[in-house]
């Protein structure tokens, strides 16, 4: 995987249910409310690799719909992983309907110094966009990329705590791919 300072991401995903990933009482001890993150850019800070974006799953309650949340991490101390957070959710919320296969994308600017950037669309739709935030944690010069199924509880499953999703077509690129799909 090779990164350029501004790089695009780009996947297919197909969530074959729908899933909620809030937690109900008796299983939140800490009261963290469940998430579950589909991917993240994290950096190498002193205290080892920290996540600095993520784009998260959510579940409004009321209608049982999945949407992308955006987290967007601040480490004021470079020697410690005590994090401050910014959970950013949709303007006018895409649905990620399951047992259909979606396109996201990421542009995501390189930054030590708070004027990094990253924006996202979903399904050709620009659900994201946030400017002067750090990309990337000082000692490091990379962000790594990572896609995948992480989360701490899922319920609303056909099985509670099980949880699945596919990924195909990951790419990185220093062009924005969407512009060259049919």
């Amino acid at each position: 995987m090779r990164w350029k300072d501004k790089a695009w991401n780009n996947d297919g995903e197909y969530f074959p249910e729908t899933y909620n990933p809030a937690k109900p009482p008796d299983k939140d001890p800490l009261g963290e409310g469940g998430w579950r993150n589909v991917f993240q850019f994290k950096s190498n800070n002193h205290a080892g690799s920290q996540p600095v974006v993520t784009l998260d799953l959510y579940n409004y309650n009321e209608n049982n719909k999945m949407y992308f949340g955006l987290i967007i991490k601040a480490y004021p101390d470079d020697n410690s992983d005590n994090y401050s957070y910014e959970y950013i959710t949709q303007a006018s919320a895409q649905e990620i309907v399951p047992k259909v296969w979606h396109h996201v994308e990421v542009w995501y600017k390189k930054s030590k110094d708070y004027s990094g950037a990253v924006k996202v669309w979903f399904n050709g739709y620009k659900i994201f966009e946030k400017y002067n935030i750090r990309t990337v944690l000082p000692p490091a010069d990379t962000t790594v990329w990572g896609i995948g199924n992480y989360t701490d509880y899922i319920t609303g499953a056909l099985t509670d705590g099980k949880a699945t999703i596919f990924f195909d077509e990951a790419i990185v690129s220093s062009i924005k791919i969407s512009d060259y799909l049919e």
